[in-house]
């Protein structure tokens, strides 16, 4: 028969509890290999989420370029012409009715739909115009889904060095200009990399397209324009831009 006893059971000493808890944390170097797991986590994760942030700048670039070439659509067929530009007034007041934003052509950079969420440099433009619709008749673009309206810009070149520079400059040249001051070229701000611009078309649409033929003959830097103009001539390269 077992006999209970009354006396109390002993009690470990602090030291030892103590001793106990220290056993069951971290040592130095299981922390050092946490750390290093997290580290490795990260420098995979961060290029992943880099490359998400870019999708979705240009995602909201797609979008900015739909909306101005709606309203291209819009005051076409309010007005029967293509927007244009002419001194004093610039195509951003025109379209000002329509899309409510950029009210001056110094509106380039300010959060709205004429700012490329892309954009780092304040010296650029957000967007461009193709100078061959300036005021032109909308019944003489024959093919709108195929024609460019609007697309990336900021980007222009110094006539004397051929170096890229940036600009302001609203207007977005086809592959026959010859550089010359204040030209302004498409700029590929998105992927990939040096070569992505995102367009805007005559008929509303707007999507992602490459600097290569038949948006462009080049990347910038290795095109500078050739002057051809004649749509029978083999070395025309205007075919996206101009009214045929």
């Amino acid at each position: 028969m077992k006999v209970e006893s009354n006396q109390p059971k002993p009690v470990r000493p602090a030291s030892s509890r103590l001793h106990s808890l220290q056993v069951a944390g971290f040592t130095l170097i299981e922390l050092l290999v946490v750390i290093a797991i997290i580290a490795i986590l990260a420098g995979m994760l961060l290029p992943a989420l880099g490359k998400a942030k870019q999708k979705a700048n240009s995602i909201r670039c797609v979008g900015n370029c739909k909306q101005v070439a709606l309203a291209c659509a819009l005051y076409g067929q309010d007005y029967e012409k293509h927007v244009g530009f002419s001194a004093g007034l610039d195509r951003k007041v025109l379209l000002f009715p329509y899309l409510q934003q950029g009210s001056n052509n110094a509106d380039v950079l300010a959060a709205q739909v004429w700012n490329c969420p892309s954009n780092r440099d304040t010296n650029q433009a957000g967007y461009g115009f193709n100078t061959l619709l300036n005021y032109k008749f909308i019944s003489a673009i024959m093919k709108p889904t195929e024609t460019v309206d609007v697309a990336d810009a900021g980007l222009g070149e110094a006539p004397a060095t051929l170096a890229l520079t940036p600009t302001q400059s609203t207007h977005l040249f086809p592959p026959s200009a010859v550089t010359s001051a204040g030209i302004g070229r498409p700029n590929p701000r998105h992927e990939p990399k040096g070569a992505g611009v995102n367009v805007g078309y005559a008929d509303g649409h707007a999507g992602l397209t490459r600097m290569e033929a038949p948006f462009y003959p080049d990347v910038l830097g290795k095109w500078f324009g050739n002057g051809i103009t004649d749509p029978a001539d083999p070395n025309y390269k205007n075919q996206l831009w101009d009214l045929d």
